[in-house]
């Protein structure tokens, strides 16, 4: 495998591929790629629903090369973390392996063809069921612009419609089926929310991220030199959080991964009084505080539990809002 891709593989952890197959949720085989037809412009339901709800869209690409540079810079800037390599070599790493198949039309191949996805450019399609809950202007009509089959990983997209699209909609439009992918397969929203799912919360992600306004990233805040990177101990990552302490001395808990899942939005916690030297400390046994989805419409009511067992090793698990736990507790390492 060539260096620049294994780099690519390494960079696309919370986004696409690296969630064990056991852990991810499944049970939705796609959908999503919903156009609105107002008159004769057509636009991505994102757009246009982020538009109604008073967000204001950022300027539309004049052509491939800087829709392309445009998707992967604002996924490069909303996922990327301390330790990973450049933003800037992320951003042409994406652009060359991930973006640019998908708006030509190619076979999108990674982790030595582990992953692959076909795009297909094509005819009409029927409208998926997955949209939830819509508010449309009297006038407009729903199109399905694609459909993104998660058993065949075949991307197909209406060739005609596809043309009609300007380039910010088209951005929308590949973001759209990245991301909501992603939601479908591990995203920790689906086990707390605990209802059908569908792309209405891809569809506020994509819209608030393409717009003037945007989303705060991921990793925001976490100081570059001065953080401790936790995990769960033992095969594979169950629990991935950074830990660092703000100018208030509280100690701040910024989360990558819960039971193995994850979330488009910032996850963050925050300890009153305490240094990171001491977040294992007896002092803290059995405490208690709020996740917090920053910039969700959604804020799930979930909880960090932190404990000792009685061989004073550190551990950790999550509770919804009625104070059950949905996992167990889980050994945690820090370095």
């Amino acid at each position: 495998m060539k260096k620049n891709k294994l780099n690519i593989i390494i960079v696309l952890s919370v986004l696409l591929i690296h969630v064990s197959p056991a852990l991810s949720l499944g049970g939705v085989d796609g959908g999503g790629g919903i156009g609105v037809r107002c008159g004769t412009k057509l636009e991505l339901l994102d757009i246009y629903e982020a538009k109604e709800q008073g967000l204001r869209i950022i300027n539309n690409p004049k052509d491939l090369n800087e829709a392309l540079g445009l998707v992967s810079k604002l996924t490069v800037n909303h996922y990327w973390n301390p330790e990973k390599i450049s933003k800037s070599k992320i951003a042409r790493l994406y652009k060359k392996y991930i973006f640019h198949p998908i708006f030509t039309g190619n076979t999108l191949a990674l982790d030595d063809e582990n992953f692959k996805l076909q795009v297909i450019f094509g005819g009409a399609l029927q409208l998926s069921t997955d949209i939830g809950k819509i508010n449309l202007r009297k006038g407009c009509s729903l199109e399905q612009v694609a459909f993104f089959s998660d058993k065949d990983r075949i991307l197909k997209i209406d060739n005609k419609k596809w043309q009609e699209l300007d380039w910010i909609n088209k951005s929308a439009l590949v973001l759209h089926e990245l991301m909501y992918f992603s939601y479908r397969r591990h995203s920790i929203e689906n086990i707390i929310i605990k209802e059908t799912i569908t792309s209405k919360q891809s569809r506020e992600f994509v819209g608030k991220l393409l717009s003037k306004k945007g989303l705060t990233p991921k990793f925001h805040g976490i100081p570059l030199n001065d953080y401790t990177n936790c995990a769960s101990d033992g095969e594979g990552k169950i629990h991935d959080f950074y830990a660092y302490n703000d100018t208030k001395n509280n100690l701040i808990v910024v989360f990558n991964l819960l039971y193995g899942l994850s979330s488009d939005y910032q996850l963050i916690s925050k300890f009153n009084g305490l240094e990171v030297s001491n977040f294992w400390d007896q002092s803290i046994i059995n405490q208690r505080t709020r996740i917090h989805f920053t910039d969700s419409p959604y804020s799930p009511k979930i909880m960090i539990e932190l404990k000792k067992d009685k061989n004073k090793n550190a551990k950790m698990r999550v509770l919804d809002s009625s104070g059950s736990a949905i996992g167990p507790f889980k050994e945690i390492v820090c370095q």
